[in-house]
């Protein structure tokens, strides 16, 4: 396994295409066995484009995209149902409708729903926190436990320390949000970005499918290491093993901690998750 520190300007992407080159150029490494997941659709383009003028136009084959993307052909791939995406347009139909449903069950005043991105943004953050607390919230994936309530509290008494008193209230209304938005998605069948990650991790957690997943990508390449969450990094994990994974990242750029990405972790934490890593650093900004 291998980390590369890259500051600001230090050329990360250049070593991240030289690294894909080399892999299919001296390593003979198969195109669309390698993986480079990066956070947008354009950045993945960009990779495919710069390996190109290496390799040619076997680049095409890298699975290069978002790691969303990459969990939602698992999913397609290896599951055994059907994944329709939710469209913006339908995630904020059902969440309007979710947020109404809730406050005439606390029998509360609609202004208090704040606009549907604010229930949006609770319903990313407790499928997230589902994950990071899988071993003791078994619960909260139907948002009946008590146990989510007070995990949606304790957050908000952190991100919002100003309306303290409220926020008992507000993380019950965004538990039955989740609750009822969640039953939406199952009966249309749709699935969102949170869902797209927790079921291509509940796939690898099969032997069978990880088996399956790891004959067909051999070599994982992570763009912006110190942005990935717990469960992004566990699913990259687990396709990689011990030995097939290369990431970049700077601990000072991170910009998704609200998301559950530990720069600390992510970055500091490699060496103890994968013993005989090698860690180089690029400390030179050539902009």
């Amino acid at each position: 396994p291998v980390l590369v520190l890259a500051g600001a300007g230090s050329g990360k992407t250049r070593v991240l295409v030289s690294r894909l080159a080399y892999l299919i150029q001296e390593l003979k490494y198969i195109p669309s066995s390698i993986i480079a997941t990066t956070f947008t659709k354009a950045a993945a383009e960009e990779i495919r484009q710069r390996v190109a003028v290496l390799v040619g136009p076997q680049a095409s084959a890298i699975q290069a995209s978002t790691i969303h993307a990459l969990c939602l052909k698992l999913i397609r791939t290896y599951g055994s149902e059907g994944a329709s995406v939710l469209e913006n347009g339908e995630q904020k139909r059902m969440l309007k409708i979710a947020v109404s449903d809730a406050l005439d069950y606390f029998r509360l005043p609609k202004p208090l729903q704040f606009g549907w991105k604010y229930w949006a943004s609770w319903a990313e953050w407790v499928q997230t926190n589902r994950a990071e607390k899988r071993d003791n919230c078994k619960t909260c994936a139907e948002g009946k436990s008590d146990v989510l309530i007070a995990h949606i509290r304790a957050q908000m008494d952190i991100s919002r320390p100003q309306s303290a008193p409220t926020n008992m209230l507000l993380a019950k209304v965004a538990a039955k949000v989740y609750t009822l938005y969640s039953k939406a998605k199952a009966v249309e069948r749709k699935i969102d970005f949170g869902d797209m990650l927790w079921k291509a991790w509940d796939l690898l957690e099969n032997p069978t499918v990880l088996g399956l997943v790891r004959e067909v990508y051999k070599y994982v390449l992570v763009d912006e290491q110190q942005d990935t969450s717990r469960l992004q990094r566990e699913i990259l994990g687990k396709i990689a093993g011990d030995k097939a994974l290369f990431a970049v990242g700077d601990p000072d750029q991170n910009l998704y901690s609200w998301r559950q990405a530990d720069p600390i972790e992510n970055i500091y934490g490699f060496a103890k998750r994968f013993p005989g890593a090698h860690i180089y650093k690029l400390g030179i900004n050539y902009r």
